[in-house]
């Protein structure tokens, strides 16, 4: 039996009582704080002074801080908690809790709902979080937070790009072959392209290259959680790259576990293992899959785009395939890739969409030309942007 979370909350109040009703019951309350103590116990637990607190706060997993106002306790927190990792604040609204991470006067950088909380706090006791996005189910590493924080409000990673993107593909790829192969490449555990199977492509098949073993085994689980037929998907345990062999994967030591980066050296002071690699061109004619094949590709490879884009540059020439890829220009610019990728690009593209500025609100499609400006003039960005070809396929204007 795996060991319980424990938790001391701060505060005897209103808020106490509502927040307790809502703790999972794998954390264990271990006791409640209160800055000048009024009463031996509270909700069933005891309760001890804020002199009281340090010596128990290193013998539990966090402290949620659960007073309206809370000024009067900084002395206690930052005089001898010293570090804020362990620590939320929560907050009432509305129905539930807003839950603010290491900042206990709230001038937060990250808010997160009741629900993120929960899981959080459960992931210390479970290994795995499964969650329902708009009926779509994922299985997540609990240690993977970034993805955790999305999927519990009710949506897939990066599930309004998805959106928008597919509304674009809608006016720009009319005749987009609906019934092709998703092309995963960075396929994680499948929250993008099974979410975009599931909703909007359900005759299409899922070709993912992933080079982490673990992510292979969870996206098979999370096509068999959503009911994807075993012939309508296939992982391959390995990375795309310029050429077929090997290269070192370095992997994620954060909380972001899609964090793993492709090298051709071994670097030091990092967890890292040898993987397969392949040049898309290669590994597709092998297959006897052809460019008219192809529904779209999704790349997210972490820097290494110049180069999946240089092994798959010939099947792209041979048919306008939409391709949506991360681009972040100050890692192109540091790995001495960008220009190459931009030169590649505009053999292939007339067009491409950066997906978060034209969701912000700056609908602008950009010629592929203007590609190094744009990544001139947003250095400091990490951006997806949607790949389009205007050529030979019509536009539809009002």
């Amino acid at each position: 039996m795996k060991k319980a979370l424990r938790v001391l909350i701060w505060g005897t109040g209103d808020y106490s009582k509502l927040l307790t009703a809502l703790i999972p019951d794998n954390v264990y309350i271990e006791a409640y704080v209160e800055t000048n103590k009024t009463k031996n116990s509270f909700m069933g637990h005891m309760v001890i002074s804020a002199k009281e607190f340090m010596s128990y706060f290193d013998m539990v997993d966090f402290l949620i801080i659960a007073v309206e106002k809370n000024e009067d306790i900084k002395q206690y927190i930052f005089a001898e908690a010293k570090s804020l990792d362990r620590v939320f604040t929560c907050k009432k609204y509305k129905d539930t809790f807003i839950f603010f991470h290491k900042d206990v006067f709230w001038k937060f950088n990250m808010v997160f709902d009741y629900t993120y909380i929960s899981n959080l706090l459960c992931s210390y006791v479970n290994p795995y979080i499964v969650s329902d996005c708009n009926g779509v189910k994922f299985l997540v590493n609990s240690k993977y937070r970034i993805m955790i924080k999305d999927i519990s409000g009710g949506k897939t990673y990066q599930q309004e790009d998805m959106e928008l993107m597919h509304n674009i593909l809608e006016v720009y790829y009319p005749r987009l072959n609906k019934e092709g192969y998703i092309i995963d490449i960075g396929a994680n555990i499948g929250t993008s392209s099974i979410w975009l199977k599931k909703r909007y492509y359900k005759d299409a098949k899922i070709i993912a290259f992933e080079p982490i073993i673990e992510n292979c085994r969870q996206f098979e689980i999370n096509c068999i959680l959503n009911d994807v037929s075993p012939k309508d998907y296939q992982i391959i345990n390995a990375a795309v790259s310029d050429k077929d062999g090997v290269a070192f994967c370095c992997e994620s030591d954060n909380d972001n576990l899609g964090d793993n980066r492709i090298v051709n050296e071994k670097k030091g002071g990092v967890n890292q293992h040898i993987v397969k690699t392949f040049k898309l061109n290669n590994w597709l004619s092998e297959n006897n899959i052809q460019a008219n094949d192809i529904c779209l590709i999704w790349i997210d490879v972490q820097s290494h785009e110049s180069f999946v884009i240089n092994g798959a540059i010939d099947i792209l020439k041979q048919s306008t395939i939409p391709v949506y890829m991360e681009f972040c220009p100050s890692e192109l610019y540091e790995n001495n890739t960008l220009l190459g990728i931009v030169e590649m690009l505009e053999e292939v593209y007339t067009d491409f969409i950066c997906v978060q500025k034209y969701r912000w609100g700056e609908e602008e499609i950009y010629p592929i030309s203007f590609l190094k400006e744009f990544a001139d003039s947003n250095m400091e960005g990490n951006f997806d942007i949607l790949l389009i070809n205007r050529r030979d396929y019509f536009l539809f204007e009002d």
